[in-house]
């Protein structure tokens, strides 16, 4: 994370003669995807405004241990209990008025929160976890705290944890989103549907021929794309495993991610597939690799799909998660941007069937480009940059 505050004095003036923009950036590491979000709206803050401070922080990183802690368990559950995730995502049990649960949560990470802000002094909060959206509205509602608060998804659905009416600003990735907040009771005027944030270098265009020569794959044979995120979560080696003796004019590309076993076992397993295939670790260039796929097939997180709508790729889904995963395949299914296969078994013939279907693949291709939002994190940045500074803000008054 990054600790910015050193790098201005807290009441600089800015080159156009007005108050520098302070903005806090607020994240959690369960899974990267909060993170990546984060980072990808102070990378686009800083491009379109050089008169702002942006800072990121995950409140725990001073409570190593508890930090470390959340993320495993999310990544365990994730990985190992699925359907227990699920039952925790959906239940009243977490997200309810009176929960404990929900007590000790925000609770907890409101008292980290204010250490925060009354270390940095922001004039905006932005928020990328919804139990940190949770927190600044208590702060808000009990502690007297008057600085705008945005909450923004990372995924095709926001967690009833967050919903509040301290949030001054939901952003969403798309109407169907917003309507879902509409029935919650949010006012449509504190909605703004323009995707979720990716990096930058998602919009950078790159042509797909280009793309595969650059990375070193055949440019005359579609690229398969498999993605196992971060921390390699889901079915990878069943599904190498499914394209044993598929035969097919196509090559496979896999991004294990940092989980170094499970890279050695997938190119063992590799050794064995019939068709060309590579397989990488953690890379910093996956929008090359999105770039020069014909098709994507990952676990529905809502980073990895918004990065490959951004590149209007089509995608195949596989074994989400009950949650916020299944709410990402219902909407993209929908909109005809996905498919989705529950059984790892059926994805090769899935695959082949539309690579060899150029009609469907072109539809496809169309409604990601509908749902791809390639420059949200730059739209969001205005958007906070953009937000009126509130006068006499002093943080956390005492009640």
């Amino acid at each position: 994370m990054e600790g910015g505050h050193s790098c201005l004095p807290i009441n600089a003036e800015g080159n156009r003669g007005f108050k520098l923009k302070r903005i806090l950036v607020l994240t959690v590491l369960a899974g990267m995807g909060h993170i990546r979000a984060a980072e990808a709206i102070c990378e686009g803050i800083r491009s379109v405004s050089q008169e702002s401070v942006v800072w990121l922080k995950d409140p725990l990183e001073e409570e190593p241990k508890k930090q470390r802690f959340i993320n495993d368990f999310y990544v365990f559950m994730a990985r190992h209990m699925p359907h227990l995730w699920g039952y925790f995502y959906n239940s009243r049990l977490l997200s309810g008025a009176y929960s404990p649960m929900r007590w000790y949560i925000t609770r907890r990470y409101a008292s980290l929160i204010a250490k925060n802000i009354k270390e940095w002094n922001p004039d905006i909060i932005v928020s990328t976890h919804p139990f940190l959206a949770a927190a600044v509205g208590v702060l808000k509602k009990r502690k007297g705290l008057n600085i705008p608060l945005i909450s923004v998804a990372t995924d095709f659905h926001v967690h009833l944890f967050g919903i509040n009416k301290q949030v001054d600003t939901f952003i969403v990735p798309c109407e169907e989103v917003a309507e879902y907040l509409n029935r919650q009771g949010v006012n449509s005027e504190k909605i703004v549907s323009c995707g979720i944030p990716i990096s930058l270098k998602f919009s950078v265009p790159l042509r797909i021929e280009e793309a595969k020569e650059k990375l070193g794959f055949d440019r005359d044979k579609p690229l398969v794309l498999l993605l196992s995120g971060g921390f390699g979560i889901g079915p990878v080696l069943d599904l190498l495993k499914a394209f044993r003796g598929i035969e097919g004019k196509f090559q496979l590309a896999i991004i294990i991610g940092r989980d170094e076993k499970l890279r050695k076992r997938a190119k063992e397993i590799a050794q064995t597939l019939n068709c060309p295939i590579k397989v990488f670790s953690f890379v910093d260039n996956m929008e090359e690799f999105v770039s020069a796929a014909d098709m994507v097939i990952t676990k529905p997180g809502g980073m990895s799909v918004s990065e490959t709508l951004a590149k209007r790729v089509p995608l195949c889904l596989m074994q989400a998660i009950k949650g916020q995963e299944e709410w990402n395949v219902r909407i993209l299914v929908k909109a005809g941007a996905a498919v989705y296969s529950k059984d790892v078994r059926d994805i090769p013939s899935v695959v082949i069937g539309l690579l060899n279907d150029e009609a469907k693949c072109s539809c496809m291709r169309e409604s990601a480009g509908r749902l791809g939002k390639p420059n949200c994190s730059e739209n969001i940045a205005r958007l906070v940059i953009n937000i009126g500074v509130t006068d006499n803000v002093s943080g956390i008054h005492k009640s």
